[in-house]
């Protein structure tokens, strides 16, 4: 798999794809993800987020929405 790296507010946290990710997704939402569901997206990827940075990352869900939706997210690259 590829990691890659995000930076919110500044800071860089890493995104991998893992299982744990999709534990999280199901302990948040009470369901298995499915694809074609935009908030169920922008949930794996908040889990994502939680779980490749489980020490770091404590950004509440409504405020990483926030940051999607006025494009503070300042780049996303393959490491």
């Amino acid at each position: 798999y590829s990691m890659k790296i995000i930076s919110l507010n500044g800071k860089d946290f890493s995104l991998k794809y893992t299982l744990r990710a999709f534990f999280v997704f199901e302990s948040i939402s009470g369901y298995p993800f499915q694809f074609g569901k935009l908030l169920d997206e922008y949930i794996l990827f908040y889990s994502f987020l939680i779980a490749s940075n489980k020490d770091s990352f404590n950004m509440e869900f409504d405020e990483f929405i926030e940051l999607c939706e006025i494009r503070t997210i300042q780049r996303v690259y393959f490491g």
